[in-house]
């Protein structure tokens, strides 16, 4: 009786060794993006979940009031979400969730910076697309872009998602 006592701790340790260790989880893919208008930016993270995505970000206006808008999309940009963030001669620092309601998430986030923090689209300045992983996870673009422009299918689908009350904080 006594060798099964001795032999019971020998056993678990040699079965241990041959699990070896649980494997670790992997991390949830990080994008930096940052977009300067002057002295003013709008600069952050996008943390890519299963189906939202994270933003931690700073939106800091150098003198008057900047706003920055951001969207989750499918590829074909189906808007997912939205957020707005204002700052008036300071900055506007915080962390925030999109949803991104599709097998996978989202396929990209955009953030338009806006000269001023009106709701009008024409005011903005310029815009960061990003998509999850890649060699080139982001691409900025221009104010002015064409109508065919994925930017503009943004803000026409944006637009059709706050007249219907879906989706969308500030």
């Amino acid at each position: 009786m006594r060798t099964g006592k001795l032999l019971a701790p020998i056993v678990a340790s040699a079965f241990g060794l041959m699990l070896g260790p649980a494997p670790a989880l992997a991390a949830n893919p990080v994008t930096y993006y940052d977009i300067t208008y002057g002295r003013s930016y709008e600069r952050g993270t996008i943390t890519w979940y299963n189906q939202s995505v994270g933003i931690s970000h700073t939106l800091y206006a150098a003198s008057d009031c900047r706003m920055a808008r951001f969207y989750t999309t499918d590829a074909n940009s189906k808007v997912f979400d939205s957020a707005v963030v204002n700052a008036c001669s300071g900055a506007a620092k915080g962390y925030f969730s999109l949803q991104a309601d599709a097998a996978g998430g989202a396929y990209y986030t955009w953030v338009f910076f806006y000269e001023d923090n009106s709701s009008d689209s024409s005011t903005y300045v310029k815009y960061v697309r990003c998509r999850r992983g890649g060699e080139r996870p982001c691409t900025y673009g221009p104010a002015a872009f064409s109508a065919d422009d994925p930017a503009a299918a943004v803000l026409r689908n944006a637009g059709a998602l706050a007249a219907t009350g879906a989706g969308g904080r500030s």
